[in-house]
């Protein structure tokens, strides 16, 4: 039992470790000079063990029992992380590159934690930590290319850290901290090292628009079959309705069918903007297929969303025409389905039903945030700050809600900080104006990170709990920035 004792000393240095582990983490996002940077790296995996050893107390007590065991286990595993530091060297694509597995929510066991599905995430994380400190001490690094992007992905993170000092749940504050906010902040950082100009653009579309497929058709394989994959809830949700919803290889339904989401806008945005490619049309057949494994996953939110993203993208392409053709769509389609049974049903149980229970969700975030509009409940709080609400008695849940969660947890100053992400995004999307390829892709990956954005607003997988979203946006703001020269310096300035 001793194990689960965590002394007090380490839940009273747990908070000041993340924010020194945020602290490094700004700098990597910021920083420009080699001392800078260097110390980023330090400060990061300084702080990050400060509250790794809070969380996990059981590791201290092993490191104290057996120190010649675990200290030779650490001395291995610090060279495996050289040895992916090397790799990530010579090929600085490959972390990215590996977020198309790991950052999925793939399960590995029965019992899934949310993080398993991780942890290739987190070693990616720190072999390109070790290959960019390499790169540092030998003059080769590259200067962080994140425009306006960066100070806000900072901001958050430093609030996310600082707001461990008053959260009502120091446990899972520390968690949401070191499992998302911390290792995505620096794997943002290492995305915007890379040049774009030397990204592999098919290869990532064909990588991504293959996984789709492959889910897609492992998802109309557990609907013939009727086959749930780790997930008891769905499969006890699954007899008592009339539809058979499907999560593939994810661990729900929602992340499955935004990743067929994302795959699908890919594809129909690149025929529609970029110059024809042969990987590109050949990837075009797998589209009927990826809308499949997408009504199968029954996510309304990921097709609300998908949808939003073909209508942005028809306006971008046909203006005029499709503005009048969308709103003629959108009153056929209201008309008609207010002229379906099911359609009148659902309204006539009101917005609590039609919103499948969310706008009780939404209430309880507003409510958090009358109670602490400044400071808010602390990062990874608001189930526990809800508990404390005297009429809300029952078991709390996330208000499913990217800019309620924000409100409550950050307060005022992380909807500011929320604000100017947006609009850093929004600006990079649309800087410079021009028609050359990296505008296209530019435009390819702000709808991406619409359709992320817009489900969400929706669902408990929100923007800054997924990998994806940090990488899009580093992604988007180094395509935004002119390309580094072969002469760029890492104390070169930063970038309008």
């Amino acid at each position: 039992m001793a194990g689960l004792y965590t002394p007090a000393p380490m839940r009273e240095l747990a908070p000041y470790a993340g924010v020194v582990a945020a602290l490094g983490a700004a700098l990597l996002l910021l920083a420009r000079p080699v001392p800078a940077r260097l110390a980023g790296i330090v400060l990061f995996a300084v702080g990050v063990a400060g509250v790794g050893l809070y969380r996990e107390p059981s590791f201290r007590d092993r490191l104290t029992d057996r120190p010649l065991v675990w200290g030779a286990a650490i001395v291995v595993g610090l060279a495996l992380v050289a040895a992916a530091g090397i790799v990530a060297s010579r090929w600085m694509w490959l972390p990215p590159a590996l977020l198309a597995v790991a950052g999925l929510r793939i399960p590995y066991s029965t019992d899934p934690t949310p993080t398993q599905g991780l942890v290739p995430v987190y070693a990616a994380v720190g072999g390109g930590l070790a290959a960019l400190g390499w790169r540092l001490l030998r003059g080769r690094a590259l200067p962080v290319r994140l425009g306006h992007v960066g100070p806000a992905l900072a901001a958050i993170v430093l609030l996310g850290a600082l707001s461990q000092l008053w959260v009502v749940d120091l446990q899972t504050g520390t968690y949401t901290l070191l499992a998302f906010y911390l290792p995505f902040a620096v794997l943002a950082a290492l995305v915007a090292e890379l040049d774009p100009e030397r990204l592999p653009v098919a290869g990532a579309v064909v990588l991504q628009v293959g996984l789709a497929v492959v889910f897609a058709l492992v998802g109309i394989y557990q609907w013939a079959t009727e086959t749930i994959w780790w997930n008891d809830l769905l499969e006890t949700a699954n007899r008592y309705t009339s539809t058979f919803r499907v999560n593939s290889l994810f661990i729900s339904p929602a992340p499955f069918g935004r990743f067929e989401a994302l795959a699908l806008i890919t594809i129909v945005a690149l025929l529609a903007l970029g110059p024809p490619r042969r990987a590109i049309i050949a990837l075009a057949p797998a589209g009927p297929l990826l809308l499949v494994g997408l009504a199968l996953s029954y996510s309304r939110t990921a097709m609300v969303a998908m949808v939003a993203g073909l209508v942005v993208l028809s306006l971008v392409v046909w203006r005029r025409p499709a503005a009048i053709a969308i709103g003629v769509g959108a009153v056929l389609a209201i008309v008609l389905a207010l002229a379906l049974p099911q359609t009148r049903d659902a309204f006539s149980g009101g917005g609590e039903k039609l919103s499948s229970n969310r706008l009780s969700l939404s209430e309880r975030g507003l409510e958090e945030f009358k109670e602490r509009p400044l400071q808010g409940v602390g990062l990874g709080g608001f189930v526990a700050g809800s508990r404390l609400l005297e009429e809300k008695t029952r078991r709390g849940h996330s208000p499913h809600n990217v800019v309620l969660t924000t409100a409550a947890e950050l307060g005022v100053l992380g909807l500011a900080a929320l604000a100017a992400l947006f609009a850093a995004a929004v600006h990079a999307t649309f800087w410079p104006r021009d028609r050359s390829w990296r505008s296209v892709l530019r435009l390819v990956v702000a709808l991406e990170l619409g359709v992320i954005g817009l489900h969400a607003l929706s669902e408990t997988y929100a923007v800054f709990e997924d990998p994806m979203s940090w990488v899009l946006l580093a992604v988007l703001a180094s395509l935004s920035l002119a390309p580094p020269t072969a002469s760029a310096a890492t104390t070169s300035p930063a970038s309008p």
